[in-house]
């Protein structure tokens, strides 16, 4: 009994213990649940901005809004990468200027009501953006008949969904369009010109001098006769701190593996066209030939000049008969043959009705067939266009679009009779198309071309990335990357200061891959092997430059310049002091310098260069202020030192008080609007984290 009391009060205690953990586990699993939260929180933080949280789920939906409406604009069904990143950049900007701008204005009282909204689209005072959508071609003229038509399309049952996006973005620009007018107007009437801006600007712009001078170039001494010590730097570096802030960025070096094709791969290019020729030249249909072996397809009628010379001059001075033999061209092969020729219009004049079936292709197929068996059979075109036709732009005329020309339609169309009508899917519906006149014909010619284009194989692309993979192996550290760089004969390239958004790389195809790890890495870290189109790219991060003063060592190499250049502008000072001695003019010290004396005009203090000199400030401030026909102590600029003479002004009669008011005021709108809009930036304290996603 006592062994059963002492288990049972060791049990007590165990259970206890294990009542204890799992209550402690329970408490723990909750903080780190709710840790695992924040945390998945703040990796789907896309921004910040002016306090509030940006997240990527909110981001992308703009986005995606943003892409489809481009889309019903562009008549694009898809856009190419350097087009997405626009769309991008385009969404984050409205983003930004939704809490920066949008919002502050809202607290201060200045939106756009409904009563002006209505007005900026349909009343008196048509806002530019509707005015752009709903123009009539023919007069120039806002189409009221037309924003009504379109509005009263959006108030049906099922309405199309396209056309109510379609009709957002127009609202959301108007607004945008009107909120914009507003700061402007109240930032730029904040700015006043006073009549001594006016007369500092006028001294400044109207008064123009004429100088003779003596140079001596910072190039004239070699950087290895200059001699800087530590020292040196840091106290440069000390009194112009300033000079050296930065914002975020990234400095890498990196190899290219570049893929090309091989001897191998162009030789087994030119077997093959031998291999295809025969048959080529025998096909009774070359159309159909080349269009089921070439590389490139040239499937349509050319005119005169629209074809490479040496396929032009082939095309228009052969017969069916003939037969181009294979010739090298670029990376491409190319043999051809004429496949017809023909008298063929460039252009056709051409009236349509619209069907959108409200998005039901199958309803929107069937009305439009029944429209084209009508119009057949002689009903009135223009009459059923009003009737019918989702484009209320040519609805109203008629359906009339006027001239079509090669490339807005295919060649069948081109070809067709006058009076033809047709019937063809486009992504905005189903078009009922009459051909109504036709322009001048002029000689077409389709060629039928093989073109086999000489490209890296398997095996050539799997070489060049065992290359990269083998570099990468033997390379741990910076010392390694660089020492096989020059064992193996590579370039070694670098790219300095990489924004966080950056999307272009010298020498590489769409790098942004290897910018976004550039931003995941530690500096010196090596980078696994990019593949980029027709590369393979190996990286080191070399430097990482965060936000504020750069320090010293990350802009030694700049500061080791400046340096250099402030003890060539001692050197040559005193050398010039020296010579001024027993000097009376300057082509008596140009003399003694074994140098030639120049001449400049027109130099107001406005200027910001100076002719036959270049980009000089402190040359521009001697000329307008040294004492007419003396001689100027030594002028250390940007590129050199100089001794001067004023030898002539002039005023521009061009310029006066008024003038000057009219002018800086001008400048003073147009500036004050983007730097107070950039102030309100700053001081939102935007954290951009877009890199981590795109």
């Amino acid at each position: 009994m006592a062994t059963l009391e002492k288990i049972r009060s060791r049990m007590g205690v165990l259970v206890a213990v294990v009542i204890g953990f799992a209550l402690l586990a329970f408490i723990l699993g909750d903080l780190i649940n709710s840790g695992s939260s924040l945390l998945n929180s703040s990796k789907m933080t896309l921004a910040e901005i002016d306090g509030q949280k940006v997240s990527i789920t909110q981001f992308q939906n703009r986005l995606d809004e943003m892409t489809e409406t481009q889309k019903l604009i562009s008549g694009k069904q898809s856009f190419t990468e350097e087009e997405t990143a626009a769309l991008r950049d385009q969404a984050w900007e409205e983003m930004v200027r939704e809490t920066v701008l949008d919002q502050n204005l809202a607290k201060e009282g200045v939106d756009v009501s409904e009563t002006e909204m209505a007005d900026l689209i349909q009343g008196n005072n048509i806002s530019p953006v509707v005015r752009n959508f709903f123009q009539n071609p023919q007069t120039g003229m806002v189409d009221r008949e037309q924003i009504v038509a379109f509005v009263k399309s959006l108030e049906v049952k099922n309405a199309d969904p396209s056309r109510l996006l379609y009709w957002k973005y127009i609202k959301d620009q108007v607004k945008v369009e009107r909120l914009t007018r507003k700061y402007a107007s109240l930032v730029q009437r904040s700015m006043y010109v006073t009549s001594l801006d006016a007369k500092r600007a006028l001294a400044a712009d109207a008064n123009k001098y004429s100088i003779r001078f003596v140079a001596q170039n910072f190039f004239a001494i070699p950087d290895s006769a200059v001699k800087t010590t530590d020292s040196d730097l840091k106290k440069y570096y000390d009194k112009h701190k300033k000079m050296f802030q930065q914002e975020v960025g990234r400095d890498i070096e990196y190899v290219v593996f570049d893929v090309k094709p091989s001897k191998e791969d162009y030789s087994n290019a030119q077997q093959w066209v031998a291999k295809v020729e025969p048959e080529f030249v025998a096909a009774q249909n070359p159309a159909q030939y080349a269009q089921n072996n070439t590389d490139k397809s040239y499937d349509h009628y050319f005119k005169k000049g629209e074809l490479a010379s040496k396929l032009d001059t082939f095309a228009f001075s052969g017969s069916t008969a003939s037969f181009l033999k294979p010739y090298y061209d670029g990376n491409s092969f190319i043999m051809a043959r004429i496949a017809d020729i023909k008298m063929l219009t460039d252009s056709v004049k051409a009236r349509h009705i619209l069907v959108t079936g409200n998005g039901n292709v199958a309803a929107a197929q069937k009305i439009a067939d029944s429209l084209m068996k009508a119009v057949k059979g002689g009903a009135n075109f223009a009459e059923l266009a009003k009737k019918y036709s989702a484009d209320q732009n040519t609805a109203v005329k008629g359906g009339e679009i006027g001239w079509l020309h090669r490339g807005q339609v295919d060649d069948s169309t081109l070809m067709a009779a006058s009076g033809t009508v047709k019937v063809f899917p486009a992504k905005d519906g189903i078009h009922v198309l009459q051909i109504t006149d036709k322009g001048t014909a002029s000689k077409r010619v389709k060629l039928a071309v093989v073109q086999r284009d000489v490209i890296p194989s398997s095996h050539t692309v799997q070489a060049s990335y065992n290359a990269a993979n083998s570099f990468l192996a033997d390379c741990k550290s910076k010392e390694q990357f660089n020492a096989l760089a020059a064992k193996f004969k590579i370039n070694k390239r670098v790219a300095s200061r990489l924004s966080p958004n950056e999307r272009a790389i010298s020498g590489l195809n769409s790098p942004r891959e290897v910018i976004r790890w550039a931003y995941d890495a530690d500096k010196g870290d090596v980078s696994k092997v990019f593949e980029l189109k027709d590369q393979f790219v190996i990286a080191i991060l070399a430097g990482v430059r965060e936000k504020g003063i750069a320090p010293l060592e990350q802009v030694k190499s700049d500061v080791e310049y400046l340096v250099k250049r402030e003890k060539k502008g001692e050197m040559l000072e005193a050398k010039m002091k020296k010579a001024m001695e027993g000097v009376n003019s300057i082509d008596q010290l140009a003399q003694k310098l074994g140098t030639q004396a120049a001449g400049a005009a027109d130099i107001a203090f406005s200027a910001y260069i100076v002719p036959n000199v270049g980009i000089e400030p402190a040359l521009i401030a001697a000329a307008t202020s040294v004492k007419p026909n003396t001689i100027s102590k030594p002028i250390v600029g940007m590129n050199g030192v100089y001794v001067l003479q004023q030898t002539g002004k002039t005023v521009d009669p061009a310029f006066s008080i008024e003038s000057e008011k009219v002018r800086i005021s001008s400048m003073n709108g147009q500036r004050s609007v983007y730097q107070s809009y950039e102030a309100l930036r700053k001081a939102a304290e935007i954290e951009d984290f877009r890199f981590r996603f795109y």
